[in-house]
């Protein structure tokens, strides 16, 4: 069994999310609420909100000391994705 799983008992992990399930939800919620870009003629702006937003979420668990927002070039072209 994968050792990070057995530093939390059981009852340790179902209090946590217990304790925290609204919270959690609502950030879940607020998240799937920004609107999809599916094809060009959406806004980009959009997605560059979703990426903030899961970029704060990430950071906010306090598991990682470094979370970015990376882009990349989308084919051979200079549009970023």
């Amino acid at each position: 069994m994968d050792s990070r799983v057995d530093a939390f008992p059981d009852d340790s992990i179902d209090s946590y999310l217990q304790s925290c399930a609204s919270g959690l939800l609502g950030e879940l919620s607020a998240l799937v609420a920004i609107p999809s870009v599916s094809w060009p003629s959406f806004d980009a702006q959009r997605v560059h909100e979703s990426a903030a937003m899961t970029r704060q979420l990430i950071q906010d668990t306090g598991l990682f000391s470094d979370v970015a927002i990376v882009r990349a070039s989308m084919g051979a072209g200079e549009e970023l994705g």
